[in-house]
């Protein structure tokens, strides 16, 4: 008599297994609660902080009244990277092919459940869990093809569209012509490729290889940027993605600011630069720059970061202490990727050799004058603000790091003057010169 209900209970349970999306949606959960809580502690352990804030905050996402991720996230450290050496980089290579073993696999289960609810009818479950797959391994082969689409060129296309591009049609407002016409067609502004990321729109009649660069450093340097004001700066939410209009010739930028911005010019000489009410416009690099094109983008996406980050309620550039808004965009051309590794701070870039090459000449403004230049006092010192940026981030373990992004964040709102600078750190910027020379002369 008692085996009975056992026998109906094992039937039952086996049935509910059996379910579309309920007990294993519940245990994939589970499982990645468990194997990000298991990569939080390698990555804190390893010194890995940002990685460590990642994975505690999907831990959260998942189970929002986790108290080992409330706990480490309320206590963490900051993520800010003050020094890349390569013993941290193999740690870092190392916990990353963990991670990178971990979210695949979990990928393939979460398509492997998007398959059994595409088999049961349930589309909008599968649809579910490959979004779930996705968020684990973007590439994950088995979601994409179970949602109809096909990789070609790189990119996931649905099966109908990578068929006309295998046969070298590309689509263009709504027609599918050859390849080599679309391209054509494409350096004409009018009908510039665009491309989507997570942050940025790049509109760009120079090609679809370079646009995509573009878009790739503009999405580094925005992470780059988000990472230092963590915790100093409460970013509004992100409600579309920000702009970067990449020209192809000269001929082509003056047209469009003549068309959109009243009838002005082209500023002569500039290679790129950032404007709050459109975004970032990318011009042809002027021959002799010391200044490289990616180098560039960094700098003004840089920008267009730190204006949606910070809202502007004033305006910068007729305000003392503008070397901030340029110095630090100007430092964040340092960034770079190591094997998939956001780093910030080398101090091979030239802004910085030239910053350390100028004061060793002399060849600088005294910084009790320097911070409270405008945009027309500051002219070219890029590179001193870059030094000095430099330093307040990195000097003797990062000591004024967070009093520099304070500051900059009144900076950047557009409500500074002549007295911030010393409100916001406490003392005159000439009493930090010794220190900073110190720095700069030791950037090598």
């Amino acid at each position: 008599m008692s085996s009975v209900p056992s026998v109906a209970m094992s039937l039952l349970f086996a049935l509910w297994l059996t379910l579309p999306g309920f007990a294993d949606d519940a245990s994939l959960k589970q499982e990645a609660i468990r194997g990000r809580s298991e990569l939080a502690r390698a990555a804190t352990a390893d010194g890995l902080i940002e990685e460590s804030i990642r994975e505690w905050q999907l831990v959260k996402r998942d189970d929002p009244a986790n108290e080992e991720a409330a706990k480490a996230l309320a206590s963490a450290a900051k993520p800010w990277i003050l020094a890349w050496d390569s013993a941290r980089h193999r740690k870092w290579v190392a916990w990353s092919e963990k991670r990178r073993a971990f979210t695949g696999d979990l990928a393939r289960r979460w398509a492997n459940l998007a398959e059994q609810r595409d088999k049961a009818g349930d589309r909008d479950g599968c649809w579910e869990a490959c979004q779930r797959a996705f968020a684990c391994d973007a590439d994950c082969q088995r979601a994409h093809e179970l949602l109809g689409e096909a990789k070609h060129d790189g990119v996931w296309v649905t099966e109908e569209v990578a068929a006309k591009r295998s046969k070298g049609l590309l689509e263009l407002r709504g027609e599918w012509l050859s390849a080599a016409d679309v391209r054509k067609r494409r350096m004409e502004w009018a009908e510039a490729w665009e491309m989507h990321g997570s942050h940025f729109t790049v509109r760009s009649n120079r090609g679809l290889g370079p646009g995509r660069s573009v878009l790739a450093l503009a999405e580094r340097v925005h992470a780059a940027f988000m990472r230092e004001i963590m915790g100093v700066v409460d970013a509004p939410p992100v409600t579309k993605r920000l702009q970067v209009l990449d020209f192809s010739t000269l001929e082509d930028l003056d047209a469009h600011i003549k068309a959109e911005h009243q009838g002005g010019t082209t500023p002569k000489g500039v290679p790129g630069f950032y404007s709050p009410g459109e975004g970032v416009h990318l011009a042809v690099l002027p021959e002799g720059s010391a200044l490289t094109r990616d180098e560039v983008v960094l700098h003004e996406c840089c920008h267009a970061a730190a204006g949606r980050a910070i809202p502007l309620t004033g305006w910068i550039n007729s305000r003392a202490n503008f070397w901030a808004w340029e110095g630090l965009a100007s430092y964040f051309e340092s960034t770079e990727s190591r094997d998939g590794k956001i780093v910030t701070g080398n101090p091979s870039i030239i802004r910085l050799k030239l910053a350390h090459d100028e004061l060793a000449d002399g060849k600088f403004t005294p910084l009790a004058r320097f911070v409270v230049l405008d945009q027309e006092g500051l002219g070219k010192q890029y590179q001193q603000a870059a030094g000095l940026v430099h330093f307040f981030l990195h000097w003797s373990g990062g000591k004024y790091r967070e009093t520099f992004i304070r500051y900059f964040k009144v900076v950047a709102t557009g409500v500074s003057d002549e007295k911030t600078f010393e409100k916001e750190f406490g003392r005159g910027a000439g009493t930090f010169e010794a220190e900073w020379r110190q720095h700069v002369m030791g950037l090598k």
